[in-house]
Protein backbone atom coordinates (compact mmCIF):
# COMPACT_ATOMS: atom_id res chain seq x y z
CA UNK A 1 0.00 0.00 0.00
CA UNK A 2 2.42 2.29 0.56
CA UNK A 3 4.21 1.52 -2.41
CA UNK A 4 1.14 2.68 -4.47
CA UNK A 5 1.36 5.57 -2.97
CA UNK A 6 5.01 6.64 -3.51
CA UNK A 7 4.33 5.24 -7.11
CA UNK A 8 1.42 7.17 -7.36
CA UNK A 9 2.96 10.59 -5.96
CA UNK A 10 6.30 10.30 -8.47
CA UNK A 11 3.49 9.66 -11.48
CA UNK A 12 1.21 12.40 -10.49
CA UNK A 13 4.63 14.75 -10.32
CA UNK A 14 5.83 13.27 -13.56
CA UNK A 15 2.52 14.32 -15.39
CA UNK A 16 2.64 17.68 -13.50
CA UNK A 17 6.66 18.45 -14.77
CA UNK A 18 5.42 16.76 -18.57
CA UNK A 19 2.55 18.98 -18.48
CA UNK A 20 4.70 22.61 -17.54
CA UNK A 21 7.19 21.53 -20.09
CA UNK A 22 4.12 21.18 -23.30
CA UNK A 23 3.14 24.21 -21.94
CA UNK A 24 6.24 26.41 -22.41
CA UNK A 25 6.86 24.29 -25.92
CA UNK A 26 3.40 26.11 -26.73
CA UNK A 27 4.21 29.32 -26.04
CA UNK A 28 6.89 29.12 -28.40
CA UNK A 29 5.21 27.52 -30.95
CA UNK A 30 2.38 29.75 -30.63
CA UNK A 31 5.05 32.75 -30.84
CA UNK A 32 6.51 31.04 -34.29
CA UNK A 33 3.04 30.39 -35.34
CA UNK A 34 1.95 33.95 -35.15
CA UNK A 35 4.93 35.32 -36.99
CA UNK A 36 3.85 32.56 -40.06
CA UNK A 37 -0.05 33.90 -39.73
CA UNK A 38 0.48 37.80 -40.62
CA UNK A 39 3.23 37.12 -43.41
CA UNK A 40 0.16 35.00 -44.85
CA UNK A 41 -2.70 37.45 -43.75
CA UNK A 42 -1.03 40.26 -46.81
CA UNK A 43 -1.56 37.59 -49.31
CA UNK A 44 -5.21 36.87 -48.43
CA UNK A 45 -7.87 39.22 -47.30
CA UNK A 46 -8.99 38.92 -43.41
CA UNK A 47 -12.88 37.93 -44.99
CA UNK A 48 -11.56 35.10 -47.12
CA UNK A 49 -10.03 33.18 -44.44
CA UNK A 50 -12.69 29.97 -43.44
CA UNK A 51 -14.68 30.04 -40.62
CA UNK A 52 -13.35 26.44 -40.04
CA UNK A 53 -10.03 27.92 -39.72
CA UNK A 54 -10.51 29.28 -36.81
CA UNK A 55 -12.40 26.57 -34.93
CA UNK A 56 -9.77 23.90 -35.39
CA UNK A 57 -7.75 23.42 -32.70
CA UNK A 58 -3.62 24.57 -33.17
CA UNK A 59 -0.99 21.96 -33.08
CA UNK A 60 0.31 23.09 -29.54
CA UNK A 61 -3.49 23.19 -27.88
CA UNK A 62 -3.56 19.07 -29.68
CA UNK A 63 -0.64 17.89 -28.27
CA UNK A 64 -1.84 19.47 -24.60
CA UNK A 65 -4.82 17.74 -24.98
CA UNK A 66 -3.40 14.33 -25.52
CA UNK A 67 -0.98 14.31 -23.14
CA UNK A 68 -3.65 15.46 -20.88
CA UNK A 69 -5.65 12.37 -21.75
CA UNK A 70 -2.70 9.86 -21.43
CA UNK A 71 -1.88 11.75 -17.72
CA UNK A 72 -5.34 11.13 -16.77
CA UNK A 73 -5.58 7.75 -18.21
CA UNK A 74 -2.19 6.93 -16.26
CA UNK A 75 -3.42 8.75 -13.24
CA UNK A 76 -6.81 6.75 -13.46
CA UNK A 77 -5.05 3.69 -13.48
CA UNK A 78 -2.28 4.38 -10.56
CA UNK A 79 -6.02 4.99 -8.45
CA UNK A 80 -7.16 1.83 -9.89
CA UNK A 81 -4.61 -0.28 -8.65
CA UNK A 82 -4.94 1.77 -5.34
CA UNK A 83 -7.93 0.86 -5.08
CA UNK A 84 -7.85 -2.97 -5.24
CA UNK A 85 -4.86 -2.37 -2.94
CA UNK A 86 -6.82 -0.88 -0.47
CA UNK A 87 -10.15 -2.96 -1.24
CA UNK A 88 -8.03 -6.10 -0.66
CA UNK A 89 -6.90 -4.42 2.76
CA UNK A 90 -9.47 -3.27 4.21
CA UNK A 91 -11.26 -6.77 3.27
CA UNK A 92 -8.63 -8.12 5.91
CA UNK A 93 -8.88 -5.37 8.11
CA UNK A 94 -13.12 -6.47 7.87
CA UNK A 95 -12.24 -10.24 8.37
CA UNK A 96 -9.92 -9.40 11.45
CA UNK A 97 -12.90 -7.13 12.67
CA UNK A 98 -15.75 -9.59 11.99
CA UNK A 99 -13.35 -12.23 13.65
CA UNK A 100 -12.63 -10.24 16.57
CA UNK A 101 -16.29 -9.23 16.54
CA UNK A 102 -17.22 -13.05 16.42
CA UNK A 103 -15.07 -13.66 19.49
CA UNK A 104 -16.17 -10.68 21.76
CA UNK A 105 -20.07 -11.31 21.20
CA UNK A 106 -19.33 -14.91 21.60
CA UNK A 107 -17.41 -14.11 24.84
CA UNK A 108 -19.50 -11.57 26.00
CA UNK A 109 -22.59 -13.25 25.45
CA UNK A 110 -21.32 -15.87 28.51
CA UNK A 111 -20.89 -13.27 30.27
CA UNK A 112 -24.52 -11.72 29.63
CA UNK A 113 -25.92 -16.05 30.39
CA UNK A 114 -23.95 -15.76 33.49
CA UNK A 115 -25.26 -13.05 34.72
CA UNK A 116 -28.46 -13.72 33.96
CA UNK A 117 -28.12 -16.96 35.50
CA UNK A 118 -29.79 -16.87 39.16
CA UNK A 119 -29.45 -19.12 42.05
CA UNK A 120 -31.80 -21.28 42.75
CA UNK A 121 -32.97 -23.06 45.83
CA UNK A 122 -36.08 -25.32 47.72
CA UNK A 123 -36.79 -26.04 51.11
CA UNK A 124 -38.04 -29.66 51.93
CA UNK A 125 -38.17 -31.25 55.37
CA UNK A 126 -37.01 -34.30 57.43
CA UNK A 127 -38.65 -35.87 60.40
CA UNK A 128 -37.62 -37.81 63.53
CA UNK A 129 -38.96 -39.08 66.66
CA UNK A 130 -36.80 -39.56 69.40
CA UNK A 131 -37.92 -41.99 72.35
CA UNK A 132 -37.17 -42.60 75.70
CA UNK A 133 -34.76 -45.89 76.50
CA UNK A 134 -37.66 -48.38 77.96
CA UNK A 135 -36.33 -50.64 81.16
CA UNK A 136 -36.33 -53.93 78.85
CA UNK A 137 -33.54 -52.75 76.89
CA UNK A 138 -29.60 -53.40 77.52
CA UNK A 139 -26.99 -51.89 76.20
CA UNK A 140 -24.09 -53.48 74.27
CA UNK A 141 -21.06 -54.44 75.39
CA UNK A 142 -18.40 -52.14 73.68
CA UNK A 143 -15.60 -55.48 73.93
CA UNK A 144 -17.11 -58.59 74.80
CA UNK A 145 -13.83 -60.03 75.22
CA UNK A 146 -11.91 -57.58 77.23
CA UNK A 147 -13.53 -58.85 80.92
CA UNK A 148 -12.01 -62.24 81.59
CA UNK A 149 -13.09 -63.34 85.23
CA UNK A 150 -16.14 -60.18 85.13
CA UNK A 151 -19.43 -60.30 84.15
CA UNK A 152 -22.06 -58.44 82.10
CA UNK A 153 -25.05 -57.68 84.84
CA UNK A 154 -27.93 -57.81 82.22
CA UNK A 155 -29.27 -54.61 83.67
CA UNK A 156 -31.69 -52.64 81.22
CA UNK A 157 -32.91 -48.96 81.29
CA UNK A 158 -31.43 -45.77 81.32
CA UNK A 159 -28.95 -45.37 83.80
CA UNK A 160 -26.91 -48.91 84.14
CA UNK A 161 -23.55 -50.72 85.02
CA UNK A 162 -23.54 -53.19 82.18
CA UNK A 163 -20.06 -54.92 83.14
CA UNK A 164 -18.20 -55.02 86.25
CA UNK A 165 -14.41 -56.96 86.70
CA UNK A 166 -13.22 -59.60 89.57
CA UNK A 167 -9.88 -59.07 90.41
CA UNK A 168 -7.43 -62.16 91.52
CA UNK A 169 -3.94 -61.27 92.84
CA UNK A 170 -3.12 -64.76 92.88
CA UNK A 171 -1.28 -65.53 96.60
CA UNK A 172 1.78 -63.96 98.87
CA UNK A 173 3.36 -65.16 102.29
CA UNK A 174 2.53 -64.44 105.64
CA UNK A 175 4.97 -61.63 104.95
CA UNK A 176 3.16 -59.36 103.25
CA UNK A 177 3.82 -57.75 99.93
CA UNK A 178 1.84 -55.67 97.52
CA UNK A 179 0.74 -57.66 94.59
CA UNK A 180 -0.03 -56.21 90.79
CA UNK A 181 -2.98 -57.13 88.79
CA UNK A 182 -1.43 -59.18 86.56
CA UNK A 183 -1.06 -57.59 82.99
CA UNK A 184 -1.58 -60.68 80.78
CA UNK A 185 -5.07 -60.50 82.33
CA UNK A 186 -8.53 -58.24 81.07
CA UNK A 187 -10.54 -56.49 83.62
CA UNK A 188 -12.85 -53.84 82.56
CA UNK A 189 -15.92 -51.88 83.85
CA UNK A 190 -18.77 -50.43 81.35
CA UNK A 191 -21.44 -47.93 82.29
CA UNK A 192 -24.22 -46.35 80.49
CA UNK A 193 -25.98 -43.02 81.00
CA UNK A 194 -28.84 -42.79 78.24
CA UNK A 195 -31.25 -40.53 80.36
CA UNK A 196 -32.22 -37.34 78.75
CA UNK A 197 -32.34 -35.57 81.82
CA UNK A 198 -28.96 -33.73 81.33
CA UNK A 199 -27.89 -34.63 85.16
CA UNK A 200 -23.75 -35.44 86.16
CA UNK A 201 -23.08 -38.89 87.45
CA UNK A 202 -20.58 -40.86 89.21
CA UNK A 203 -19.28 -44.46 89.24
CA UNK A 204 -18.67 -45.08 93.34
CA UNK A 205 -16.54 -48.24 94.43
CA UNK A 206 -15.78 -50.02 97.56
CA UNK A 207 -14.24 -52.59 99.32
CA UNK A 208 -15.49 -54.75 101.91
CA UNK A 209 -13.49 -57.01 104.28
CA UNK A 210 -11.37 -59.81 103.43
CA UNK A 211 -13.10 -62.23 105.03
CA UNK A 212 -11.76 -65.96 105.13
CA UNK A 213 -13.17 -68.85 102.61
CA UNK A 214 -13.61 -71.17 105.78
CA UNK A 215 -16.71 -70.43 107.19
CA UNK A 216 -14.66 -72.41 110.61
CA UNK A 217 -11.90 -70.31 110.72
CA UNK A 218 -12.76 -67.29 113.90
CA UNK A 219 -10.60 -64.43 115.26
CA UNK A 220 -7.89 -63.13 113.78
CA UNK A 221 -8.07 -65.97 111.24
CA UNK A 222 -11.51 -65.31 109.95
CA UNK A 223 -10.23 -61.98 108.06
CA UNK A 224 -7.45 -60.15 106.84
CA UNK A 225 -6.23 -56.88 108.57
CA UNK A 226 -4.82 -53.34 107.24
CA UNK A 227 -5.35 -54.40 103.68
CA UNK A 228 -5.93 -51.82 101.14
CA UNK A 229 -6.65 -51.59 97.10
CA UNK A 230 -4.85 -48.99 94.61
CA UNK A 231 -7.51 -48.81 91.78
CA UNK A 232 -6.85 -47.43 88.35
CA UNK A 233 -7.93 -46.80 85.11
CA UNK A 234 -5.41 -47.56 82.52
CA UNK A 235 -5.80 -45.65 78.73
CA UNK A 236 -8.68 -43.84 77.61
CA UNK A 237 -12.22 -44.96 78.32
CA UNK A 238 -13.83 -45.82 75.17
CA UNK A 239 -17.20 -45.04 73.92
CA UNK A 240 -20.42 -47.04 71.92
CA UNK A 241 -19.62 -46.82 68.52
CA UNK A 242 -20.95 -43.51 67.10
CA UNK A 243 -20.82 -41.91 70.84
CA UNK A 244 -19.01 -38.78 70.06
CA UNK A 245 -19.68 -36.85 73.90
CA UNK A 246 -17.14 -36.01 76.29
CA UNK A 247 -16.02 -39.01 78.00
CA UNK A 248 -16.35 -38.82 81.82
CA UNK A 249 -13.31 -37.90 84.27
CA UNK A 250 -11.52 -40.99 85.56
CA UNK A 251 -9.64 -41.04 89.19
CA UNK A 252 -7.29 -43.69 90.17
CA UNK A 253 -8.72 -44.26 93.86
CA UNK A 254 -7.12 -46.23 97.32
CA UNK A 255 -9.34 -48.01 98.68
CA UNK A 256 -9.33 -49.27 102.04
CA UNK A 257 -10.46 -52.92 102.90
CA UNK A 258 -13.88 -52.50 105.00
CA UNK A 259 -13.84 -48.36 104.67
CA UNK A 260 -15.89 -46.11 102.39
CA UNK A 261 -16.22 -45.65 98.47
CA UNK A 262 -14.80 -43.54 96.39
CA UNK A 263 -15.33 -41.89 93.06
CA UNK A 264 -13.91 -43.88 89.90
CA UNK A 265 -15.38 -41.91 87.03
CA UNK A 266 -17.49 -38.56 87.44
CA UNK A 267 -19.95 -36.81 84.92
CA UNK A 268 -20.85 -33.14 85.07
CA UNK A 269 -24.36 -32.02 84.62
CA UNK A 270 -24.57 -29.84 81.41
CA UNK A 271 -24.19 -26.44 81.70
CA UNK A 272 -23.81 -23.44 79.01
CA UNK A 273 -20.23 -24.90 78.23
CA UNK A 274 -20.50 -28.88 78.47
CA UNK A 275 -23.04 -30.57 77.16
CA UNK A 276 -23.19 -34.05 76.84
CA UNK A 277 -20.49 -35.42 79.38
CA UNK A 278 -20.56 -38.80 80.13
CA UNK A 279 -23.58 -39.93 77.73
CA UNK A 280 -23.73 -42.71 75.90
CA UNK A 281 -21.84 -46.14 77.07
CA UNK A 282 -18.33 -45.72 78.23
CA UNK A 283 -15.50 -48.93 78.82
CA UNK A 284 -12.84 -48.55 81.57
CA UNK A 285 -10.09 -50.85 81.36
CA UNK A 286 -7.88 -51.91 84.16
CA UNK A 287 -6.29 -54.11 82.34
CA UNK A 288 -5.89 -55.05 78.46
CA UNK A 289 -3.53 -58.50 78.40
CA UNK A 290 -0.36 -56.41 77.89
CA UNK A 291 -0.34 -53.21 79.03
CA UNK A 292 1.25 -52.97 82.60
CA UNK A 293 -1.45 -52.41 85.38
CA UNK A 294 -2.37 -49.34 87.95
CA UNK A 295 -3.99 -51.74 90.22
CA UNK A 296 -2.42 -53.33 92.97
CA UNK A 297 -3.53 -55.12 96.60
CA UNK A 298 -1.31 -54.04 99.84
CA UNK A 299 -1.26 -56.95 102.37
CA UNK A 300 0.68 -56.33 105.44
CA UNK A 301 3.22 -59.32 107.45
CA UNK A 302 1.34 -60.43 110.55
CA UNK A 303 -1.87 -61.83 109.18
CA UNK A 304 -2.69 -65.70 108.94
CA UNK A 305 -2.64 -68.10 106.54
CA UNK A 306 -5.83 -69.30 104.17
CA UNK A 307 -7.82 -68.46 101.38
CA UNK A 308 -9.57 -64.54 101.40
CA UNK A 309 -11.92 -62.69 99.00
CA UNK A 310 -13.14 -59.56 99.86
CA UNK A 311 -16.63 -57.71 97.75
CA UNK A 312 -16.08 -54.73 95.59
CA UNK A 313 -19.52 -52.51 95.27
CA UNK A 314 -20.11 -50.60 92.65
CA UNK A 315 -22.64 -47.90 92.63
CA UNK A 316 -24.03 -45.34 89.31
CA UNK A 317 -25.64 -42.16 90.94
CA UNK A 318 -27.23 -39.41 89.97
CA UNK A 319 -25.94 -35.91 90.53
CA UNK A 320 -27.82 -32.70 89.87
Amino acid sequence: MKKSIVTLVISIMALFLCSSTIINADKVTSSVSIEIKKEKSHDLPEKARSPSDTKLPKTNETNTILFSIIGVFIVGNLIKNFRKKEKKMKKVILSSVLASAVILSSVGGVVVNAAEITDDSAVTEAAVSVTSVSDEDTPEIIDPEGNDNGETTGHGGQFTIDAVPNFDFGETTVAGATIKLDSATKSAVQVSDRRSSGSGWTLNVKLGEFNNTDPSKTGKEAKLAGVSMNLGIIGDLVANEGNNNMAPAKKAIKLEAGGGSDNLLTADTDTEDVVGMGRGSWLGRFSDGMTETETSLFIPGGNYEGSYAADLTWTLSQTV
